[in-house]
């Protein structure tokens, strides 16, 4: 009775681990596909085979009906972002633990410490999303005076996003509000003459909001088979886009409504 106990809670530790890893890659912008791939390798390298397995971008189900012990896993998942390099280490980890270079009891700690973990500060990140996106100011036809208020445009936006996202789990209104805020920004500052270009301006403020990764992971799952999956992250990034344009288009009627700049 013990072996088989022992042989019991070694095979929930051996799940658990296989769900928080599909929760974190889901979690951090992963394709579903990939976590569903990664579940059914953690479980196999171990044992366990022909898994009852159902992941979307919302919840994940993994069961067990192997013996009379049969139990399912069930975790929700409310808040989804986008961070390549977590998931980076998460495959990592998974590559490791599949080849047993890890132990079971300190695989959920390790995860744990990934989840904490980012490759890149929030400074760091702020920074380049900036500079990256104003580049498009240039770009697409801006002055020098464009790219220094895109830059500015966009760090208040994306500040603002970040910051309403740890108050709310509704990505929808801080894309709304955050693009908001950045347009009006922009405008305030073609308004002081410190920009030209008020469109150039607002391209290169709103590119940091911009859910890419959300919706390539979605086309990826598409084409992995996924449709649940590539239609839930298709139309989230869709979503997205058209809460970005309310936001712009919100502060452009206004001014355009008030004479213009």
């Amino acid at each position: 009775m013990e072996n088989i106990t022992d042989t019991y809670i070694e095979r929930r530790k051996i799940y658990n681990i296989a769900l928080k890893t599909a929760e974190l890659l889901i979690r951090n912008g992963s394709e579903v596909s990939r976590a569903n791939d990664t579940v059914k390798r953690i479980l196999s390298s171990h044992g366990y085979f022909d898994i009852p397995l159902f992941l979307s971008p919302t919840v994940i189900i993994i069961g067990d009906n192997s013996d009379n012990s049969s139990f399912y896993l069930v975790k929700n998942i409310e808040t989804r972002g986008n961070n390549i390099g977590r998931v980076n280490m998460i495959n990592a980890f998974s590559r490791d633990f599949c080849a047993k270079n890890i132990e079971v009891d300190d695989a959920m700690k390790k995860l744990e410490e990934i989840e904490k973990s980012s490759e890149y500060s929030f400074t760091m990140i702020l920074v380049m999303a900036c500079i990256g996106c104003a580049v498009f100011t240039l770009m697409l036809g801006g002055s020098l005076s464009d790219f220094i208020c895109s830059i500015f445009t966009s760090a208040l936006g994306f500040v603002v996003n970040e910051y309403i996202l740890k108050l709310s789990k509704t990505p929808f209104l801080g894309n709304f509000i955050s693009s908001l805020v950045a347009t009006l920004a922009a405008v305030l500052l073609v308004k002081l003459h410190l920009g030209h270009n008020l469109n150039m301006i607002v391209v290169g403020s709103i590119l940091p909001l911009v859910p890419g990764v959300a919706f390539t992971s979605g086309i990826r799952d598409f084409l992995s088979g996924d449709l649940i999956s590539g239609t839930a992250r298709s139309f989230e990034a869709i979503f997205v886009a058209v809460a970005i344009a309310f936001g712009v288009g919100s502060v452009l009627m206004l001014v355009s409504l008030m004479g213009g700049i």
